[in-house]
């Protein structure tokens, strides 16, 4: 949990690959409670929910349109893809990208749109209990 001593600013915010609602929802029945919401098409199939909320969700390029020299953390529950989709401008000022995989799945999927865009994988780290779970990070050329 991000205390008082983070070292930036924190933002509740919905993103997404275009300007859009949204709905989340809170898994109920896995002791997570109102802790964590995740886009709905992420929970597994058969998953109790708890609640749902409509929120406006906007892109990083409208959300980042002044950020320069950024560094980029995701964990969104396998929408990272999605996510950066929607920051084409913003990752050309992004130096650094670290984002959680749930699998190679998922890693080829970012290695293969971020490749164009000018970065490069640079390691993994963070490694989780499940199989091929990691937080994988990607540098731009040239930063």
């Amino acid at each position: 949990q991000l205390g008082m001593n983070f070292p930036g600013d924190l933002h509740n915010i919905a993103l997404w690959s275009e300007r859009t609602m949204l709905t989340l929802v809170t898994p109920g029945g896995n002791g997570i409670g109102d802790r964590s919401s995740t886009v709905c098409r992420g929970f597994a199939e058969g998953q109790l929910i708890a609640k749902e909320r409509q929120v406006q969700a906007t892109t990083l390029d409208r959300f980042c349109d002044h950020v320069d020299d950024a560094v980029l953390w995701l964990d969104v529950e396998g929408a990272e893809l999605e996510i950066l989709k929607g920051g084409t401008e913003f990752l050309k000022r992004t130096l650094l990208i670290s984002m959680e995989s749930l699998n190679d799945t998922f890693m080829d999927a970012f290695t293969e749109y971020l490749t164009p865009l000018g970065f490069r994988k640079i390691g993994t780290w963070n490694e989780h209990a499940l199989p091929g779970m990691c937080d994988v990070i990607y540098k731009r050329r040239g930063a």
